[in-house]
Protein backbone atom coordinates (compact mmCIF):
# COMPACT_ATOMS: atom_id res chain seq x y z
CA UNK A 1 0.00 0.00 0.00
CA UNK A 2 2.52 2.26 0.61
CA UNK A 3 3.91 2.33 -3.10
CA UNK A 4 0.68 1.34 -4.70
CA UNK A 5 -1.48 4.52 -3.71
CA UNK A 6 1.59 7.36 -4.57
CA UNK A 7 1.28 4.93 -7.97
CA UNK A 8 -2.45 4.64 -8.26
CA UNK A 9 -3.13 8.76 -7.72
CA UNK A 10 0.07 9.70 -10.35
CA UNK A 11 -1.50 7.39 -12.64
CA UNK A 12 -4.75 9.55 -12.40
CA UNK A 13 -3.04 12.98 -12.47
CA UNK A 14 -1.16 12.11 -15.71
CA UNK A 15 -4.59 10.71 -17.44
CA UNK A 16 -6.60 13.62 -16.17
CA UNK A 17 -3.33 16.37 -16.53
CA UNK A 18 -5.13 18.93 -14.36
CA UNK A 19 -2.02 20.90 -14.28
CA UNK A 20 -1.32 20.81 -18.02
CA UNK A 21 -2.43 24.16 -19.36
CA UNK A 22 -0.80 25.99 -16.43
CA UNK A 23 2.42 24.06 -15.80
CA UNK A 24 3.11 22.20 -19.48
CA UNK A 25 6.25 20.78 -17.68
CA UNK A 26 4.32 19.19 -15.03
CA UNK A 27 3.43 15.99 -17.51
CA UNK A 28 7.45 14.99 -17.83
CA UNK A 29 7.97 15.76 -13.92
CA UNK A 30 5.02 13.71 -13.43
CA UNK A 31 6.23 10.32 -15.96
CA UNK A 32 9.29 11.06 -14.18
CA UNK A 33 8.11 10.54 -10.66
CA UNK A 34 5.85 7.58 -11.96
CA UNK A 35 8.99 5.67 -12.66
CA UNK A 36 10.77 6.59 -9.43
CA UNK A 37 8.43 5.62 -7.46
CA UNK A 38 8.50 2.32 -8.82
CA UNK A 39 11.86 1.75 -9.21
CA UNK A 40 11.00 2.56 -5.38
CA UNK A 41 8.44 -0.22 -4.89
CA UNK A 42 11.07 -2.25 -6.49
CA UNK A 43 13.79 -1.83 -4.14
CA UNK A 44 11.69 -2.29 -1.52
CA UNK A 45 10.45 -5.62 -2.17
CA UNK A 46 13.79 -6.63 -3.01
CA UNK A 47 15.14 -5.85 0.51
CA UNK A 48 11.95 -7.44 2.61
CA UNK A 49 11.98 -10.32 0.42
CA UNK A 50 15.15 -11.89 2.05
CA UNK A 51 13.60 -10.35 5.43
CA UNK A 52 13.27 -12.88 8.08
CA UNK A 53 9.13 -12.62 9.68
CA UNK A 54 9.23 -15.76 11.74
CA UNK A 55 11.99 -18.27 13.30
CA UNK A 56 10.54 -21.14 14.69
CA UNK A 57 12.33 -24.26 16.57
CA UNK A 58 10.46 -27.69 16.25
CA UNK A 59 9.09 -29.46 19.56
CA UNK A 60 12.19 -31.37 19.69
CA UNK A 61 14.79 -28.76 19.28
CA UNK A 62 16.42 -30.38 16.36
CA UNK A 63 14.98 -28.16 13.78
CA UNK A 64 14.68 -24.21 13.04
CA UNK A 65 12.48 -23.20 10.37
CA UNK A 66 13.18 -19.30 8.83
CA UNK A 67 9.78 -18.56 7.45
CA UNK A 68 10.50 -14.72 5.21
CA UNK A 69 8.57 -12.07 4.28
CA UNK A 70 6.97 -11.29 0.92
CA UNK A 71 5.59 -14.45 0.63
CA UNK A 72 3.87 -13.80 -2.50
CA UNK A 73 7.04 -12.17 -4.04
CA UNK A 74 9.00 -14.97 -3.24
CA UNK A 75 6.42 -17.50 -4.79
CA UNK A 76 6.11 -15.17 -7.93
CA UNK A 77 9.86 -15.77 -8.56
CA UNK A 78 10.33 -19.48 -7.80
CA UNK A 79 11.89 -19.20 -4.09
CA UNK A 80 11.18 -21.08 -1.41
CA UNK A 81 8.85 -19.16 1.68
CA UNK A 82 10.12 -20.61 4.17
CA UNK A 83 13.77 -23.05 4.72
CA UNK A 84 14.59 -25.54 7.91
CA UNK A 85 17.55 -25.93 8.87
CA UNK A 86 18.93 -28.90 11.47
CA UNK A 87 20.25 -27.74 14.55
Amino acid sequence: MRFLVPLAILTLLIKKNPFYRNYPIMLPIMICLWFIVLYRAVVYSRRTNRMVHQILLDQTGSELTFVYKNQTTRRMFGHQTEETHMV
